[in-house]
């Protein structure tokens, strides 16, 4: 799968957090008390998503919500079992 960087407003910070590393196999990078970044596994490029809690301020006074943003994502032909766990 090939991506950048993604924002994602989480409703439950931890159990989010939980999910990317257990189901995705992805890495926790940094956590802090409103902020998390987990990594891609095996990717030569760093592949982050920020996950940030709905407690964080929002910018314009707009309220957030919880997966609100979509990701897109490329899996490679050659990679059966990523398409696998999708």
């Amino acid at each position: 799968m090939n991506f950048q960087c993604v924002v994602m407003n989480m409703a439950d910070l931890n159990r989010s957090i939980d999910f990317y590393r257990e189901v995705l196999g992805f890495a926790l990078l940094s956590q802090e008390e409103q902020l998390a970044a987990v990594s891609a596994p095996g990717n030569d490029q760093p592949q982050v998503i920020v996950l940030r809690a709905l407690g964080s301020s929002p910018v314009g006074g707009a309220p957030y919500r919880s997966g609100s943003l979509h990701i897109g994502g490329r899996v490679s032909r050659s990679t059966g079992a990523d398409r696998e766990r999708f």
